[in-house]
């Protein structure tokens, strides 16, 4: 479960290099902000999700955030507000969901928001819906020589109480309840997958998919492990890095690639090419560095300097 007041990062088994991780952190890797949804989520495990995808997306140390996954499902309060904030945070910065075993119900409907859904080929994903349970103990009571008494304002009040009779209307009341947060539940999932409604219904049975069945299905993105997932966010991390170098930096950054680019074998003018295509923003900063070093000499020439 989550850590009180902290952003918890992934188990060292996941760390690419396996190098330890902190037991808290803020940072994984290279700016990725990893928060764990594991087990069953209550009210509080969902609330403390939520402060920290805030906080991840606010950070502008953050480049991603990284959502590791690995539960039933839970409680329905919180769980859309916990959707909402990470579809917020989604539109800031990149938001990857891995699922590891198991992302369910409650679970999947919090993270149905993320710019992306990866499982393991294992997992398990789905149970789309909502549901709760009614008992009725009133012959058991009645047995044990008990009645259940219910001093009400209205039809309504108190239905459900353990113990007392549970009749067709109060059936009827908890129906329309179940029916109306599974409906939240779906416009969701809609919205967050891009699917349509009628599709998501199509899936809305409560049934579960291992790895590729809940891709061809539209509830993932792509089938992955957790290190691969890492390292393509690292490296994300690292091209960004280099886009918004500036001045000298970037001009100096731009001439170590090209050496090493010609140290494995290519040629000066095709590693710049292949610089330029892969890194647009820092070959901009460089060129525009070197040109502005070159009206500078030019204009020191002329001066006698």
């Amino acid at each position: 479960m989550f850590s009180p007041h902290a952003i918890r990062a992934i188990l060292p088994t996941h760390a690419k290099d396996d190098t330890p991780y902190p037991k808290r952190a803020r940072v994984v890797g290279h700016y990725i902000a990893a928060i764990e949804l594991v087990g069953p989520l209550d009210k509080s495990d969902l609330g403390e999700a939520r402060l920290a995808v805030r906080r991840a997306a606010k950070d502008t140390a953050i480049g991603s955030i990284l959502l590791v996954v690995d539960s039933p499902g839970g409680s329905v309060a919180g769980t859309n507000d916990l959707h909402e904030e990470i579809a917020a945070a989604a539109r800031q910065k990149p938001v990857v969901a891995i699922v590891e075993d198991l992302c369910c119900s409650a679970a999947y409907w919090a993270i149905c928001g993320a710019s992306e859904i990866v499982a393991t080929p294992t997992s398990v994903v789905g149970s789309l819906g909502v549901f709760t349970i009614m008992a009725d103990a009133s012959e058991a009571f009645k047995k044990a020589g008990l009645e259940i008494l219910i001093v009400k304002s209205g039809t309504m009040k108190g239905a459900g109480v353990w113990g007392t009779k549970i009749d067709a209307e109060h059936v009827a009341l908890v129906q329309g309840l179940v029916d109306s947060l599974a409906q939240h539940f779906f416009t969701a999932v809609a919205r967050g997958r891009q699917m349509s409604m009628q599709r998501v219904m199509a899936l809305a049975d409560g049934a579960v998919f291992v790895g590729s069945q809940a891709l061809s299905n539209g509830l993932i993105d792509r089938v992955a492990n957790i290190t691969d997932v890492i390292g393509e966010l690292e490296r994300r991390a690292e091209l960004r890095a280099m886009d918004f170098l500036t001045g000298s930096a970037a001009a100096q950054k731009f001439d170590e690639l090209v050496a090493q680019r010609v140290a494995g074998g290519y040629t000066q003018p095709s590693a710049e090419a292949s610089i330029r295509c892969g890194y647009p923003r820092l070959f901009d900063a460089a060129k525009n560095h070197e040109k502005a070093e070159y009206r500078r000499t030019v204009a020191a020439r002329r001066c006698g300097l």
